[in-house]
């Protein structure tokens, strides 16, 4: 089974440089592979260097394709991809992660050794920190603020309705796609923390088709430093309500969302970095319901 993999990327290109880099053992056993890069920089500034790897991937008979998407917005790039690519299984990874060795293989096994009840699969995320330290308040149940650690089992089996799989790191046919395409009035633009632009997941599953998770089809997601305290914590889980609250207008799927009540003054009043982790988790909730309450009025 043919397969493409796509590469959106904005401005980062020692992140991409280490990205392309991880995509070069990659092997597919069961067919060819192509890369697509997607340059969402108006500029193009990631072309050179993505011409120094064409030279690294093509003699080894993996396609190698450099695009530039002026329109800004990860979801604009998303659906760029999916134009460029010409293979039945489209493979997402994001610019700061690196495929962890084995990735391709296991992300997408799935579809050939199960069949065609598997429409998508998504893999695992595991934080990379760089050379920084991983904060004492950090604890792994925080960690999905950061786009890692599903966790959802040890063992690869289909989700069940309940349970998600990020964008970064995840498979699906491209005849289950179909004419669907990722909203290009959600998801990220420039340094903006929205999300949500993989509701397209949320509705092909709601329409009945199954997502299956690999979690040995790893990547590593670099967690940039200046992420790495509690009030830019906060803020993302604000952001996160107000994405997840504006996605839900457009799919059938219901909110988990509570009904609560919030005191809006004594929660702005708290000091994150004295709280500890069972606290500050509980403040991040607070925040995302916030976020959620606010996103239904915009």
């Amino acid at each position: 089974m043919d397969v493409s993999i796509v590469v959106t990327t904005f401005q980062r290109q020692a992140l991409l440089d280490l990205c392309l880099r991880s995509l070069r053992d990659q092997r597919n056993r069961h067919g060819r592979t192509e890369i697509v890069v997607v340059d969402n920089c108006p500029q193009g500034s990631a072309r050179e260097l993505c011409e120094r790897h064409r030279h690294e991937f093509e003699p080894a008979g993996i396609g190698f394709k450099y695009v530039n998407e002026t329109r800004p917005g990860i979801s604009h790039g998303r659906n760029r991809g999916i134009e460029e690519t010409q293979h039945e299984i489209i493979c997402w990874i994001d610019d700061d992660e690196e495929a962890q060795p084995g990735w391709l293989d296991r992300l997408t096994a799935p579809f050939v050794e199960i069949g065609p009840s598997v429409a998508m699969v998504g893999g695992e995320v595991e934080p990379n920190f760089g050379d920084a330290s991983r904060p004492s308040w950090l604890v792994d149940e925080l960690l999905h603020a950061f786009s890692c650690r599903w966790g959802w089992d040890t063992e690869p089996r289909f989700l069940d309705g309940h349970e998600w799989f990020g964008e970064g790191n995840c498979a699906i046919r491209r005849s289950v796609l179909g004419d669907r395409r990722f909203r290009t009035d959600l998801g990220r633009s420039g340094g903006a923390l929205g999300g949500s632009e993989g509701i397209v997941y949320l509705e092909l599953r709601a329409a009945g088709h199954a997502a299956y998770y690999a979690p040995d089809a790893k990547v590593s997601h670099f967690v940039h430093p200046d992420r790495l305290n509690q009030r830019w914590l906060l803020n993302r889980m604000l952001q996160a309500g107000i994405s997840d609250a504006r996605a839900h207008r457009f799919s059938p799927l219901n909110s988990n969302v509570l009904n609560i009540k919030i005191h809006l003054p004594s929660i702005a009043g708290l000091d994150p970095e004295s709280m500890d982790p069972k606290g500050l988790t509980q403040l991040s909730m607070a925040y995302y319901q916030t976020g959620y309450a606010f996103g239904r009025h915009l």
